[in-house]
């Protein structure tokens, strides 16, 4: 299965990444949501309030442990691949199913 088949089968679509990627996730989520697709992006402010209480790492996988249902996606924008933040939300969307 494609990614475009999976964004259509996808019961909500949660977008994700740091920097540049953010802002990259900000502009997919727009143009998903423009194809009638019901997607959700962590912004920046957002991101920085949960981080005043949750460690780094964890602020993207307790946002998606909170909203995320089984039959959603996760699509995670990193450069590096190594973002702790990015991989632990990752573990926790596998975890949901």
């Amino acid at each position: 299965m494609v990614l475009a088949d999976k964004v259509r089968a996808a019961k909500r679509v949660y977008l994700i990444g740091n920097g540049g990627s953010a802002s990259n996730a900000g502009h997919l989520c727009n143009d998903l949501e423009s194809c009638g697709i019901r997607a959700y992006v962590m912004n920046e402010a957002t991101k920085s309030a949960w981080e005043n209480d949750y460690e780094h790492a964890q602020v993207f996988a307790k946002w998606i442990l909170l909203h995320g249902e089984p039959g959603d996606l996760l699509i995670a924008l990193s450069g590096s691949g190594r973002s702790a933040n990015i991989l632990c939300a990752c573990a926790a969307a596998e975890k949901i199913g």
